[in-house]
């Protein structure tokens, strides 16, 4: 929602050619002949705007009512810093560890999926306009070369489905059973991972229990 979906459709494709990698140094040690300089790499997407104020809203009202913000944490993507406590589930170090290593462990399985869904799908977008421009780059660099509007707009579903994907992995990485959604991947015009076949696949594979919301009232 705020990493990929929280980014206007307008933007998308321009924040993620704007994706870049920028080093630090954070620390340097010498101990007898041996130097030690500790790094710190920082993904940054300078063309990334603040969230729309109607997102912004829709967050607080949920932290206020008691709602905590699940991490679907990928590496080489921006992350944020929550130092207070108030919007991130809170995890040790431990915990945080393996949910972010089941996590990884359903994200890759998802994307090795015989029909592409999740990250796949925008991932062989991007490819497919790098060969049509003859450019070697990342697939996520190739957004930008979508020449009308319907290759904009598929685009942004790709974004959208990416998005989805990763939420159904974060939760079985923290352990929730139940991922409530009124979505069920059809509006994407093509396969989806919240379409029936792989919401069959996710709870037979890893437990997950599709819910409405009426559904999920009616469990209170």
């Amino acid at each position: 929602m705020i990493n990929l979906e929280g980014i206007q459709k307008k933007d998308r494709a321009r924040v993620f050619k704007s994706t870049r990698l920028r080093q630090e140094r954070e620390r340097q040690t010498v101990s007898g002949d041996t130097t030690t300089i500790e790094l710190r790499m920082v993904v940054e997407q300078p063309d990334r705007t603040p969230l729309h104020p109607e997102a912004v809203a829709r967050i607080r009202a949920a932290v206020d009512i008691g709602i905590k913000v699940l991490r679907a944490s990928r590496i080489g993507m921006p992350s944020f810093t929550d130092p207070d406590g108030k919007y991130f589930v809170t995890e040790t170090d431990d915990e945080r560890t393996k949910r972010m290593d089941r996590c990884q462990q359903v994200l890759e399985e998802i994307e090795k999926r015989e029909v592409a869904v999740g990250v796949a799908i925008v991932k062989a977008l991007g490819a497919q306009f790098a060969r049509r421009d003859s450019v070697q780059e990342h697939w996520f660099h190739s957004l930008v070369r979508a020449r009308d509007v319907h290759e904009e707009n598929a685009v942004n579903r790709a974004i959208a489905e990416w998005a989805d994907a990763d939420s159904v992995a974060a939760h079985v990485g923290y352990g929730i059973d139940l991922f409530c959604t009124e979505d069920v991947g059809k509006s994407a015009g093509a396969p989806s991972v919240l379409d029936q076949a792989n919401r069959t696949w996710l709870q037979a594979t890893y437990g997950v229990k599709f819910v409405t919301i009426s559904e999920l009232a009616g469990m209170l």
